[in-house]
């Protein structure tokens, strides 16, 4: 029988991320609790015939790839599964099929299995509950079967290696066994299986067994923990699940305290906004600099510096705690020294942080690896738009060698050629070909189809930089009361901008290209990109019009959201991961571009199309991205296959999407809450904001109501001396 060739998706240019047909077919379910995460199918096993993204994944490396529970040697029949806890567990109810007890026939629908599951200090914990409901006793084998390929993360995604390290012998411990596996680091990576009661025997297959006899009535508990671990191996004690006290449970609680808590007349507009903000608490990490998000699960369960800058600044409205751990982790990691392996020139800002085996050897160039042209100038963005949310002159103090040192990057090596553009040219052999956002091979071409070459220059990159020495400048002025300086940054601003738009736009298109590359010819694609120009407040207002009238017409407007690439493009496919799909971090920065030129009904509209997304997938949870074909309205988006979910940037789409439809901006510093001409989706008719921080220690609550004129602002609480202010009042007014 010919071998079945398993599926590789283009993702990351040269680095892939390779799925089996029936991982597509299952739906999955995820944990996170620090550096540990599960990918799980629906009954909470990682079963040995699917070859995808299950398992238990710990600091970059799989740790467990096969978990199945047995009952009478055989899986048990689902019969429902969801998050519970906080969502930090996974309840599932299970039931058996026909089973032979022994020489007696066990009827199916008798036993009942109530199974629990969590991450808990970075260890899985599972706890099983067997009852029967049988008016007999039975006798039935208990198996929890394992293994481990102590794969790193990269391995998973498809990337190929030549040798790989040893796998030891399994070890049995007292309460279970030890898998064991030695790297070509030298590292010996381990995973303890403990159980309470400890299994009776450890099979040849890998199976701790267990005999259940269950008197009619009575039901049995059994524990496991799952260890992962590197190093000696000491002795943890016996395996007790976890309960409401959980430091994951707790970690969920304290991140909703402190989150704005949404209300809305639309059922499910609320229950898209709760489940993206119970994503971004379970993605964001405690780290020594504060709370960092990372990117998503499975493929980015790891420190990015684009999408932690964007997650931060989509959250900035709505607290602030992000931005700040962010601004600190990000700013203590960038480059020192120039190294081309890794991309490294001083002053940028890292791109991707990796932990295991490959980055170890250097095997991967993300050890961190600093190949994005724009997580430099986007750090300053945040730097500056965080001063503006909490007047913490402190902070910026703090960092102020770091962003002298961006804008060294910005003013020098980031302008490969010196006509004034930031550029990239990849110098790592093993590093990305494109670096903006959309980094895969073939995202960035002409219109032929002809891919790129460098050094390229992306336009939302120049909107960026543009951006960027804007802020600058003004903490120059009100810090570090450099007026002379912060005058000659923002001259040097408007400089750069007028050939921008000379070099950039295209009356032809009625937009601006997505590149120049190396020898300055445009890139005449009509793609997203412009959208962030938007964004970034470079755009003329008369072009900013074109720009919006362009996203909008059908070939990039799916119905569904803005595409990445126009239909009719010669390199469209709406299955792609750039070039045609749609992503809802893109389409929320284009929003909040939308707002700021003016377009208040556009950006609710953008917005009420992200919650009709997201509300047709599992859980209401936004994905990454999802495919661009056009919007039926029998069915909902169609999905990415690999597309991580959760991923934060598209969790905190919903929150910048509000924020731009709502027109809200917070001056912590003045103690002001201004709406500016707010809006609601379609179909909204109020919403509620409860806990929006304001400086130190004010919270204001409100509702923003449609009436038949006009949209209403009430506030409904305040804590401490916070105004409210309608600006730009146009069919608006504070109730």
């Amino acid at each position: 029988m010919k071998a079945r060739r398993p599926i590789v998706l283009e993702h990351e240019g040269a680095w892939y991320v390779r799925t089996d047909v029936l991982a597509t077919l299952h739906r999955k379910h995820t944990l996170m609790e620090g550096r540990a995460f599960i990918v799980a199918d629906v009954a909470g096993d990682f079963p040995a015939h699917v070859k995808g993204e299950l398992g238990l994944f710990w600091r970059g490396t799989r740790h467990l790839s096969v978990l199945e529970l047995h009952l009478g040697g055989a899986r048990p029949l689902l019969l429902v599964s969801d998050l519970a806890g906080d969502d930090r567990e996974l309840e599932v109810e299970l039931t058996n099929g026909d089973l032979d007890g022994g020489g007696t026939a066990i009827p199916r629908d008798v036993l009942h299995v109530r199974r629990r599951q969590t991450l808990e200090r970075e260890r899985l914990e599972l706890e099983v509950v067997v009852s029967n409901h049988h008016s007999e006793t039975v006798a039935v084998p208990f198996d929890v079967k394992v293994a481990s390929d102590f794969a790193d993360l990269f391995e998973v995604r498809g990337t190929p290696r030549s040798k790989r390290g040893e796998q030891l012998p399994p070890e049995r411990s007292p309460r279970g066994v030890v898998l064991r596996y030695r790297g070509l680091d030298q590292v010996v990576r381990w995973t303890e299986v403990a159980l309470d009661p400890p299994p009776e025997e450890l099979t040849g297959r890998g199976e701790l067994r267990s005999q259940l006899v269950l008197e009619p009535g009575q039901s049995r508990r059994i524990v496991v923990r799952v260890r992962p671990g590197d190093g000696p191996l000491e002795d943890a004690g016996p395996p007790s699940f976890p309960g409401p006290s959980s430091s994951a449970r707790r970690a969920a609680r304290r991140w909703r305290d402190d989150m704005v808590r949404f209300r809305s007349s639309e059922r499910v507009f609320e229950q898209v906004l709760g489940r993206a903000s119970t994503d971004l608490g379970l993605l964001a990490n405690e780290t020594p600099d504060g709370k960092f998000p990372y990117a998503g699960i499975p493929w980015y369960a790891a420190p990015f510096g684009r999408d932690a800058i964007f997650t931060a600044l989509q959250l900035l409205p709505f607290r602030n705690d992000v931005a700040a751990g962010v601004l600190r982790f990000l700013a203590h990691r960038r480059a020192r020294v120039k190294d081309d392996f890794t991309d490294a020139e001083p002053g940028k800002v890292l791109h991707e942080l990796r932990e295991g085996e490959l980055a170890a050897l250097r095997e991967i160039p993300f050890i961190p690896y600093y190949g994005t042209v724009d997580a430099t100038p986007l750090w300053l963005v945040l730097l500056g738009r965080y001063h503006e949310r909490t007047g913490d002159d402190g902070l910026v103090r703090e960092l102020w060698d770091a962003a002298e040192d961006a804008l060294g990057w910005i003013d020098g090596p980031g302008d490969i050629d010196g006509d004034g553009f930031v550029e990239y040219l990849r110098r790592s052999p093993v590093g990305l070909a494109n670096q903006g956002w959309k980094d895969s091979g073939e995202a960035v071409h002409h219109a032929s189809g002809e891919l790129a070459r460098g050094p390229i220059a992306l336009v939302e990159v120049q909107a960026y930089v543009y951006a960027a020495r804007l802020a600058v400048a003004r903490l120059l002025e009100l810090v570090l009361g450099d007026g002379k300086r912060a005058a000659s940054l923002r001259a040097r601003a408007e400089e750069v901008r007028t050939k921008f738009e000379e070099s950039f736009w295209d009356e032809e298109l009625g937009t601006y290209v997505m590149a120049l590359d190396g020898e300055k010819r445009p890139c005449r694609i009509v793609t997203s990109n412009a959208g962030h120009v938007l964004w970034a407040g470079a755009a003329t207002p008369w072009r900013a019009r074109k720009v919006v009238e362009r996203v909008f017409q059908p070939d990039l407007f799916s119905g569904y959201g803005i595409r990445t690439l126009a239909v009719g493009s010669r390199r469209y496919n709406p299955m792609s991961y750039h070039n045609g799909s749609v992503w809802p971090h893109d389409n929320s920065l284009i929003a909040e571009g939308l707002r700021r030129y003016g377009e208040p009904d556009r950006a609710a509209a953008l917005l009420g199309t992200l919650v009709d997304a997201a509300r047709a997938f599992p859980l209401c949870r936004m994905p990454e991205l999802f495919c661009g074909f056009p919007r039926r309205e029998e069915r909902g988006p169609v999905p990415y296959p690999v597309a991580c979910s959760p991923q934060a940037w598209a969790s905190g789409a919903l929150f910048q999407g509000v924020a731009a439809t709502l027109g809200l901006t917070i001056d912590s510093e003045r103690g002001t809450v201004s709406f500016d001409d707010p809006r609601l989706p379609e179909g909204v008719d109020w919403l509620e904001a409860e806990g929006i921080p304001v400086g130190a220690s004010g919270k204001l609550s409100v509702r923003v109501r449609r009436g038949a004129r006009f949209f209403a602002v009430e506030v409904l609480d305040k804590v401490g001396d916070v105004e409210v202010l309608i600006r730009k009042f146009r069919d608006a007014r504070v109730a």
